[in-house]
């Protein structure tokens, strides 16, 4: 039977440990994934030159996506703009 050894790490030092595994697994995402997302563009007949036209606003984060895209979509149609929001 394999036994494990005690950890004598304190609280500081754990979570140093758990971020450097979040940034280094973050930075090969961020690597991969411009090189992924061509790849779909180009599955999709769509180039790199025709996705550089477009004006795009891109909204990201894990809280109030909604309430912003909402209102960035009013003021640019008050502007005369056309959106893609779906409401």
């Amino acid at each position: 039977m394999t036994t494990m050894e005690p950890c004598h790490r304190n609280y500081e030092e754990a979570l140093e440990a758990l971020n450097e595994c979040i940034l280094a697994n973050g930075h090969c995402v961020r690597e991969a994934r411009p090189a992924r997302s061509l790849e779909y563009l180009s599955a999709l007949g769509i180039s790199e030159t025709q996705l550089k036209k477009l004006n795009v606003i891109h909204v990201a984060g894990s809280k109030g996506k909604g309430s912003t895209c909402a209102v960035t979509e009013n003021v640019l149609r008050h502007l005369g703009f056309k959106t893609g929001f779906l409401r």
